[in-house]
C-alpha cells in the first residue's frame, strides 16, 4: 500500500505537469487526492490519508476555480485508470498467452 500510494502520487504529478510553470508544491494536494481515488479503485487501504482539514488555497479560491481543480483531480484519476486498466488488460493477455503456449 505504502508504495501504491507513493506511485499513484507521482504519477498523478507526472499527468498533471504540461511543462509549463508546472510548480509540484501547488498541484501536492491535488495529487494527494488522486492518488487516495486510485487506492479505493483498485482496492488499496486508504486508512492513512487525512482530509481532516483544507489546504489554504482552497479556502480562498473563487468556486469557479474549485471546480476546475476538481475537474482536474477527475481527468487525472480518469487517465491514470485508463493506462492502468490497459497495462493490467495486457498483462493478463500476455499471461493467458503464455499459458496456451505452455499447453
Amino acid at each position: 500500500p505504502t508504495i501504491f500510494k507513493a506511485l499513484s502520487q507521482e504519477l498523478a504529478h507526472a499527468h498533471m505537469d504540461s511543462g509549463e510553470g508546472y510548480r509540484r508544491s501547488d498541484c501536492a494536494n491535488a495529487a494527494y487526492c488522486v492518488s487516495y481515488l486510485l487506492c479505493k479503485r483498485y482496492g488499496v487501504a486508504t486508512d492513512t490519508f487525512n482530509f481532516s482539514s483544507m489546504p489554504e488555497q482552497y479556502k480562498t479560491m473563487e468556486t469557479k476555480d474549485f471546480r476546475q481543480e476538481l475537474s482536474r483531480i477527475r481527468e487525472t484519476f480518469k487517465e491514470i485508470s485508463v493506462d492502468m486498466g490497459r497495462f493490467l488488460e495486457d498483462q493478463e493477455r500476455s499471461k493467458r498467452e503464455r499459458s496456451d503456449d505452455a499447453r
